[in-house]
């Protein structure tokens, strides 16, 4: 998916070229044209790190500039440059439901479910399975299989891909089981949904077992909105856990 209009290009090469003229450098073989280039094909493919983008760059620019790499990537430039681009995406997001990507489950009413919903005690492991499971029958990727949890652990699923109506996604997923949590508040899910957008995905699945209380929605919405993006976690209630799981032939 091409999410940085020219518009977007032409902001980041802005902040760039003011950038270097601004410290009296001068930009040598076009370098900044191609440094924002590579920002913009990297930043698309999930990789942030800025000293990658550099890589395929002019030399001359920093030998006859007399600078080097660390001094060029100044917090600064990677701030700015960043929040363009943040921006950019979420102007070109559209708000999307869990049913929108598994319209399977309208096709099951909540009558079907609304008993087991009430008290879905199924292991968060058959959750996370069945929820693999229908992604890979979407063509997501990657899915790899499921380990035990670490302390390296981003998200229940990692940074990964969807296309959807010829347009590819980037996505993470938290689940929380019934037994992993007494109740379904900002702070008991804050710390995983903060990490699953270490890779800025597009969205982030948070599939519950068990109801949010009351505010819990409004913050998943503030911090989507403190990154930039309003419509970040699609929030999953028992409910349209119990219709995976009863779709997966789980329940």
């Amino acid at each position: 998916m091409k999410r940085n209009s020219q518009a977007a290009k032409i902001k980041i090469l802005n902040i760039v070229l003011n950038y270097i003229h601004s410290r009296d450098w001068t930009n040598y073989d076009n370098f900044a044209d191609a440094f924002v280039d590579n920002i913009l094909a990297n930043f698309d493919a999930g990789i942030f790190d800025l000293r990658k983008c550099l890589v395929g760059c002019s030399r001359a620019f920093f030998r006859l500039n007399s600078i080097t790499k660390d001094r060029f990537l100044s917090q600064g430039l990677t701030t700015r440059i960043t929040g363009v681009w943040t921006k950019s995406v979420a102007e070109r997001l559209p708000v999307l439901t869990f049913t929108d990507i598994f319209p399977e489950l309208l096709s099951i009413p909540d009558q079907a479910v609304r008993g087991a919903a009430a008290n879905l005690d199924v292991s968060e492991d058959k959750i996370q399975q069945s929820l693999r499971d229908a992604l890979r029958e979407k063509g997501a990727s990657p899915i790899p299989n499921r380990r035990k949890d670490t302390v390296l652990e981003v998200a229940d699923l990692e940074h990964f891909y969807l296309e959807l109506e010829g347009i590819k996604f980037s996505f993470s997923a938290v689940v929380k089981g019934f037994r992993s949590l007494s109740k379904l508040n900002w702070e008991s899910i804050s710390h995983q949904i903060t990490k699953g957008y270490e890779t800025r995905p597009n969205y982030i699945f948070l599939l519950s077992a068990k109801e949010p209380v009351d505010g819990v929605i409004t913050r998943l919405v503030n911090y989507g909105d403190s990154v930039g993006n309003r419509h970040l976690v699609i929030f999953v209630p028992p409910m349209d856990v119990a219709k995976l799981l009863r779709w997966k032939g789980i329940i």
